[in-house]
């Protein structure tokens, strides 16, 4: 009985034909108007379909052979396999011979010379519809069609025409297509006679199966992975970015980087007044987490493209790939700066994709009408195949001022989404740096800093209450300390290249460098 299933209502609606029925249609079957290439396509089908339902080491022969996806499809190449044996002494094409009771072999064979055989895989359909890795081959009822531009597809069995299907229509029972391999070219040849298997090529290098295996049973699957081409995104960062005593602060042993920076402190001085000229900076950010899902949870975050046409080809630029799989949308970041009551701030800043991530991997998928026809690669990125890279951000944000200013800020992140605005207010115990006074002696303009770090002094205890606006539906990505300690610079890896320290919480990774204005 062959079964179809309706791609847009996905259910079976053909009857059963009996052999009676068969005949009655192919009795009444109407001139079909076809070109050469066409004609020839129809003549294989007839033939193909006698063969097939007649011997059943054919069928075995052609699974087999299409599940070696030589092509990373299930496509059979005539012009590979007519010579291989199948049964007994016989090869493919002898076969064929003994059922080409019109001698056309030949003449299709010159028609045709990128002649394939489609094995399809309709299984992403569907459980029901006829795939590959389902077929039976002791089932002698097999279908043949062939690719062609009429809006109906001609279905043989056992060489009869037996009816005419929609292309809306997905089998569920056996069907093989015949068609030209559109992965396959011929190369520079004047003539289309007597060409042997050197006288083929890929139309691009992507789709030869090297032995590479994706899935189960050492094939390659439907979908398959590539990789895509990445952008190089160094940790460091150019060292004329640093400027004044924020480049020098790395050459003073012994000296806390930020008392050099912000105090002036060297190796032979160890107090000094506040420079207001330099700021501690939020440089670049980093979203390590590029699977957190409320990147994608809000009508206006990423929003990535369950699948993209891409035409006939494999290969893609970064540039390309995003063309392809990214639709729009943003990321609204807010950093919460806790650094005091004098410092307690809301930083907004917008995160396009292109920004946050770059494209490891993409998929590939092959997707075909039942016959083949309008054949199609649709591409799809998942968040697995994200990099994250560094997002320049450059927000300035305070002074170290530490009478203002405790010895550990923190900076917390959140992805805003939109929603209803809320007011949190939170009450946070820190510790103030006790180690200033007046500047008695009018050498500095403003109070002195004695010591490195805390110097002598303890510290002193403070609680300070915050308050900042986010959304009902905002996700927090995490938050960060940053120590008046800890260093900045960790390292020049070259005369042009400065490491910096990174801050990390569990979603982003921030570069934070004190700058001068």
């Amino acid at each position: 009985m062959k079964k179809y299933l309706l791609i847009l209502i996905g259910v079976a609606f053909m009857a059963s034909c009996t052999k009676e029925n068969e005949e009655t249609i192919n009795e009444a079957e109407s001139p079909v108007v076809m070109n050469e290439n066409e004609r020839s396509l129809s003549d294989f089908a007839v033939i193909l379909s006698k063969a097939i339902n007649q011997e059943p080491e054919l069928r075995e022969f052609i699974r087999n052979e299409a599940l070696k996806q030589f092509d990373k499809d299930h496509d059979v190449f005539y012009p590979f396999v007519k010579d291989a044996m199948v049964a007994g002494d016989k090869t493919f094409r002898d076969i064929l011979a003994d059922y080409d009771y019109e001698n056309k072999l030949s003449s299709i064979e010159l028609e045709l010379p990128l002649l394939d055989i489609l094995v399809p895989d309709w299984s992403w359909i569907a459980p029901e519809c006829f795939s590959v890795n389902n077929w039976d081959t002791e089932e002698d009822k097999v279908s043949v069609t062939y690719r062609t531009s009429e809006k109906e597809q001609r279905i043989y069995q056992d060489g009869k025409y037996i009816q005419s299907v929609s292309r809306d229509n997905i089998p569920s029972d056996p069907v093989l297509i015949v068609k030209d391999n559109e992965r396959m070219k011929i190369k520079n040849t004047t003539t289309k006679s007597a060409l042997c298997r050197e006288d083929y090529e890929f139309i691009d290098d992507v789709f030869k199966n090297t032995g590479t295996t994706k899935g189960d049973g050492g094939h390659w699957g439907n979908p398959w992975l590539l990789d895509a081409p990445l952008d190089d995104d160094p940790d460091e960062i150019p060292i004329d970015v640093l400027k004044g005593r924020t480049a020098t602060a790395y050459y003073q042993n012994g000296v806390p980087q930020r008392d050099h920076i912000y105090y002036g402190m060297t190796e032979t001085c160890d107090s000094g007044s506040v420079d207001y000229n330099y700021q501690e900076t939020i440089y670049r950010i980093k979203l390590v987490n590029p699977e957190n899902n409320g990147y994608y949870d809000d009508t206006d975050d990423f929003k990535l493209r369950e699948h993209r046409k891409t035409g006939q080809t494999a290969n893609y630029t970064a540039e390309e790939l995003k063309e392809l799989i990214w639709a729009d949308g943003a990321l609204e970041l807010v950093f919460i700066i806790k650094a005091g009551k004098d410092n307690c701030d809301s930083k907004p800043f917008t995160v396009s994709f292109s920004q946050a991530f770059q494209i490891d991997k993409y998929e590939l998928v092959n997707k075909y009408n039942w016959l083949g026809a309008k054949k199609s690669i649709y591409a799809k990125i998942d968040d697995s195949y994200l990099v994250p890279k560094w997002i320049f951000v450059n927000i300035p944000l305070f002074t170290w001022d530490v009478r203002t200013c405790p010895s550990k800020y923190k900076i917390v992140v959140i992805e805003k989404d939109s929603g209803i605005s809320k007011t949190v207010t939170e009450t946070e115990e820190v510790e103030y740096m006790n180690n200033t006074t007046s500047d008695a002696s009018g050498t500095f303009n403003d109070y002195v800093k004695i010591g490195y770090n805390s110097g002598n002094k303890e510290t002193v205890k403070k609680k300070i209450t915050y308050s900042y606006q986010m959304t009902q539906s905002c996700d927090s990505l995490g938050s960060v300390d940053v120590e008046y300690k800890r260093a900045i610079i960790t390292d020049y890896p070259s005369a042009s290249l400065a490491h910096v320290a990174e801050a990390r919480s569990g979603g982003v990774d921030i570069q934070i460098i004190p700058l001068r204005k």
